[in-house]
Parts: structure tokens; C-alpha cells; sequence
């Protein structure tokens, strides 16, 4: 038959994605189908062509995918895409920048996609990777799987991978903060979850997994946080936990200096907002936050100094 109607020199796929039952009855050989091949092309085909995937056929037979058998096969159908990819071996992370519904659709397995994970090609992969994560995929989540009361868990959800993914899950929550950066949400493919759900801020992001967290605390300080009056309470708050965090509020002026000038208190790293709030005068900073410490007030101070140098870069 198929050197009758000119598709013997034709691949098997190429076949496959031709033959029918109609092509069999316009050729005599509809009996010969129903009785020895249980009126399947691909029965008929895959004796020719042993390698030949049910998948590959114009029509798949009735209800293949349906059930537990057809999700086994969907799975099978997937590590067959991939091997012929050359994907058998990568990372999930790149298989995932790399598949979407296209793939399916260019190698015969869009009905599939469509009926086993409703056109979901990350439906696909984590049958396979378990680990996956949506917003790994090609063009990362949708816009849909970031709204609503769901969509805020999926976005602590992402946050936490994200801290795990790089090495501070057992961190305290200034550690994180002091690491973590818009640019750190971009390289694990979560700009679009920063933006949509927490408004392109890192803190907000960070303050949903960790509710104790303190702006100041941030490695870049939330844009407007020293601003306005309130800005003025934050600098305040900020400059009176410096003093805490150094154990000066109670210490005699002279053996605070000479703490600091040996070089025995290191820096501490938190966003006091002497910028907007002080003009960059540490002095009055510490006079507002601390009245207690006049021996400070000088402007050759030591600790205001110390203020300057370890105040991170407001953004």
C-alpha cells in the first residue's frame, strides 16, 4: 500500500502523521486492518516500524490518555520529547528555560499537553521533576499564579526557595536582609512575582516571610523610607538601635572612646537614614535618637564617624 500511493521513501513519522483508517479502506485493506490489527494504523505501522510511538500517529487511539494508564503514558510521551531534544540528561532549571507549549506542539504532543495537564507544559515537567518550580519555567509563572490570597502564598513560597537557593534558610532575618536585593529576585527568575505582588520591593517581600524585620535592616534601605516626618521616626528608631547594638547608652564617655579608637567595636551594618533625615550630620542624628550622650556631639566623634562608615548606600 505504501509503495502504491508513493510514501515508501517517507520517514515513519512522516507516514504515521499521514495514515488513517480512510487510508486503508481506499486501498482494499480495511478487513485486513480489522481483523488482523484490531482496526489500528498504528498496529499496522508499529509492525513495519517497531520504534514507531503510538504519539506519532495523525489520531493516537481512542481514550489514550485518559486514566491512570494514559497519565503513565503522558509521563512516557514526556522523557520521549526530551531524549529527542538531547534534554534526556540537563539540569531541570534548563529544561525548564527551554520547554514550553511550542516544544510539545512541534513534536506531535500538544493533544496530550491539552488533554492530561490542561496546556500546562510545567504540568508536564514536574510529573518528572518534582523540584521544579513554576516560575522557572520559560517566561516564568503566570500573571494569574500571582494574584489573590493564593497568589501571596506562592509569592512567600518563592521567597523562601529563593533564600534556600541561596544558602541563608537557616539564616536570621537581618543576615537575609543584608544579602538580598532586587537584583537577587532577577537571577532566580522572581522580577515578575516582585513586581506584581510586593510592588518591585525587596523588604516588602522579605517582611511577608519575616514580619520582625526592620527596613533599616535592608542591604538598600526602601525607597522614601527617610522622608518626611515619619522618615524622621525611622532615623530615630535606627540611630537609638545603633547605640543599643553597640552597648553605649549606659557607658562611661571615656571608656566609649577608647572602645572605638582601638578598634575593638566592629561596624555595624544597618541603614541609618542620615541622608534624608540628618543631611548626612550624624551628630544630630545621635542627639535626637540619644540626648544622654553629649560627649558624642562633637563633630570629630569617633562613633559619629563610625555612623558615616558603616551607614550602607541608600538606594
Amino acid at each position: 500500500m505504501l509503495l502504491e500511493i508513493g510514501w515508501s521513501k517517507l520517514s515513519a513519522e512522516e507516514i504515521a502523521r499521514r495514515l488513517t483508517y480512510s487510508t486503508f479502506s481506499a486501498h482494499g485493506l480495511s478487513k485486513m486492518l480489522d481483523i488482523v490489527y484490531g482496526s489500528s494504523p498504528y498496529a499496522a505501522l508499529r509492525d513495519l516500524f517497531p520504534t514507531l510511538q503510538p504519539w506519532q500517529m495523525k489520531h493516537t487511539p481512542q481514550r489514550y490518555w485518559q486514566g491512570v494508564e494514559g497519565r503513565e503514558r503522558a509521563r512516557e510521551a514526556t522523557l520521549w520529547m526530551l531524549r529527542r531534544l538531547g534534554l534526556q540528561d540537563a539540569d531541570p532549571e534548563d529544561i525548564a528555560a527551554i520547554v514550553d507549549q511550542r516544544t510539545f506542539d512541534q513534536t506531535g504532543l500538544r493533544g496530550m499537553l491539552e488533554i492530561v495537564y490542561r496546556d500546562s507544559p510545567f504540568a508536564a515537567l514536574v510529573e518528572l521533576y518534582p523540584y521544579l518550580q513554576p516560575w522557572q519555567m520559560v517566561g516564568g509563572a503566570s500573571v494569574a499564579y500571582w494574584k489573590g490570597s493564593s497568589g501571596r502564598e506562592h509569592a512567600r513560597a518563592a521567597t523562601r526557595w529563593m533564600i534556600t537557593q541561596i544558602g541563608l534558610a537557616e539564616a536570621e532575618p537581618g543576615e537575609v536582609a543584608r544579602h538580598v536585593t532586587s537584583e537577587t529576585f532577577k537571577v532566580h527568575g522572581l522580577t515578575g512575582m516582585l513586581s506584581r505582588v510586593y510592588r518591585d520591593s525587596p523588604y516588602s517581600a522579605l517582611k511577608d516571610v519575616y514580619p520582625e524585620l526592620k527596613p533599616r535592616q535592608m542591604a538598600r534601605v526602601p525607597r522614601n523610607y527617610g522622608l518626611g516626618a515619619k522618615g524622621r521616626e525611622y532615623a530615630r528608631a535606627a540611630t537609638s538601635w545603633i547605640i543599643k547594638q553597640l552597648q553605649l547608652q549606659d557607658a562611661d564617655p571615656a571608656t566609649v572612646t577608647a572602645l572605638i579608637e582601638e578598634g575593638t567595636l566592629d561596624p555595624v551594618d544597618l541603614a541609618v537614614m542620615l541622608g534624608h533625615a540628618y543631611e548626612n550630620n550624624s551628630d544630630a542624628a545621635l542627639v535626637d535618637a540619644y540626648s544622654g550622650l553629649p560627649h558624642l556631639r562633637s563633630a570629630k566623634s569617633p562613633l559619629s564617624k563610625k555612623l558615616i562608615e558603616t551607614q550602607p548606600k541608600v538606594r
